[in-house]
């Protein structure tokens, strides 16, 4: 007996019925490949493959609109993209009427372009609204940068006109106190009524238009800023930089009024006549205060005017010994007998004159502070002033000599003297008497105020 292994596996064998068939496989001839379809003729080619080129740029630029941020940019590759479509369009026509002219009418490769054709439309469509979408946010983003930069330009106008102007950081040039008064009042109102606003201003166009001026050129001029001659941020710049001028101009003349009132204080024993020699002691103290007012924080400046009193009552003692010598009215001569009536007259003239009495109503005075009439004296006898071609007088003239006080002098313990003669009216036929009509004035003086007592 035969044993089988235990691991033996029997392998059945191929029916014979099989093999007839791999034979018949086996004898059979293979597939034939396929056959292409028919090429493009080359007219037709030339047309379809300059669409499929358009295609495939319009393409590229479908997907650079989709990516570019800038509404401008957006636009510009539109443009090329509609250049493109429209290529394609008028290429890929061509191709096919050549085609059905050559029995090639509905060949796939027309097919198919026309088929990228249509697709492309509704990309084109959504990469416009994309574009619109995005230009009306920048136009929203930029509303009102190119109204806001030109009302800069016109506040910068106005406060130019009105301070800055008069504020460029450095001394300016005056002969006078009355530019530097027109100057710190100019400053001062505009650091009361306008700086706090501007500031507010400034920061509010900061945060709305921009804080470089490249930011605020771009904002504004993408809004339809159109000024030809200055740029948007060109205010901007420029007010920022005259608020600081306005300071730096503050500390330039409070120094450059110290040096001034220091020179004048030099020069001051050089003016020998009487009323000058205060002036400049008027002088001394207006610097002084002008500079103290440009620059309240200089202590040099607030030292000084509190030390000018006493500068100015060493040299008024020395000045003024020569005053407490003189003696009023000194010599008449020939005075008429109405003279005390004659005084009078005079010294009622002088009180409604606006030359004397009532100067701070004269227009035309720049020093404008009343001539207190104290007295009139009399000195000597009526004068011919004018005649005629006859020789006949026309106008006289008595001299007189008038003692007038002024409020700021009231310290220096002094009243004003002028010699001048009291004249009438220019007529034919005019007589030797009042009422008085003009003067004219000779020296002038100071004399002490006990001198004139009982006058």
């Amino acid at each position: 007996m035969t044993r089988r292994s235990a691991c033996t596996i029997p392998v059945p064998r191929p029916a014979l019925l099989a093999l007839p068939l791999l034979a018949a496989l086996l004898a059979a001839p293979a597939p034939a490949p396929a056959q292409p379809g028919p090429k493009v003729h080359p007219d037709v080619q030339r047309n379809l493959s300059s669409a499929v080129r358009a295609l495939d740029q319009a393409d590229g630029l479908v997907a650079q609109v989709d990516a570019a941020s800038a509404a401008a940019d957006k636009d510009a590759l539109l443009k090329r993209l509609a250049f493109q479509v429209e290529k394609a369009e008028t290429d890929l026509k061509a191709a096919e009427e050549s085609a059905t002219g050559r029995g090639q009418a509905g060949h796939p490769a027309l097919q198919q372009a026309r088929a990228r054709l249509a697709a492309l439309a509704p990309r084109v469509a959504q990469a416009k609204e994309g574009a619109g979408k995005a230009a009306a946010g920048e136009k929203a983003a930029v509303a009102g940068a190119a109204a806001s930069a030109k009302a800069l330009k016109a506040e910068y106008d106005r406060l130019y006109e009105k301070v800055f102007s008069k504020a460029n950081g450095y001394p300016f040039h005056y002969n006078d106190a009355e530019p530097v008064q027109e100057a710190i009042e100019a400053i001062e109102s505009y650091e009361k009524d306008d700086m706090p606003g501007l500031k507010e201003r400034l920061a509010r166009f900061e945060r709305e238009v921009g804080t470089s001026k490249d930011a605020i050129d771009a904002k504004a001029e993408a809004d339809g800023y159109d000024d030809p001659y200055y740029r948007p941020s060109w205010a901007w710049e420029k007010l920022k930089e005259c608020i600081g001028l306005v300071a730096q101009t503050r500390k330039a003349m409070g120094e450059d009024l110290l040096k001034r009132a220091d020179h004048t204080k030099g020069n001051v024993k050089n003016f020998t006549a009487d009323f000058s020699r205060v002036e400049r002691y008027e002088e001394v103290l207006s610097w002084l205060q002008l500079a103290a007012r440009f620059d309240p924080e200089n202590a040099r400046a607030q030292a000084d005017l509190q030390s000018f009193p006493a500068w100015r009552d060493a040299d008024w003692k020395e000045f003024g010994r020569q005053i407490d010598g003189r003696k009023f009215p000194g010599p008449v001569q020939g005075a008429p007998g109405n003279a005390a009536a004659l005084a009078a007259a005079g010294k009622q003239w002088f009180a409604q004159s606006d030359e004397w009495g009532r100067r701070d109503q004269n227009p035309r005075a720049k020093d404008k502070a009343p001539r207190r009439v104290v007295t009139v004296v009399v000195t000597g006898p009526w004068s011919v002033q004018a005649t005629n071609i006859l020789g006949k007088p026309t106008m006289y003239g008595v001299p007189a000599k008038l003692v007038v006080a002024l409020d700021r002098e009231k310290d220096l313990d002094v009243y004003r003297v002028y010699d001048l003669t009291l004249r009438t009216a220019e007529h034919e036929g005019v007589k030797a008497a009042p009422p008085f009509d003009s003067v004219t004035v000779g020296n002038s003086g100071y004399v002490r105020p006990a001198a004139v007592k009982g006058r």
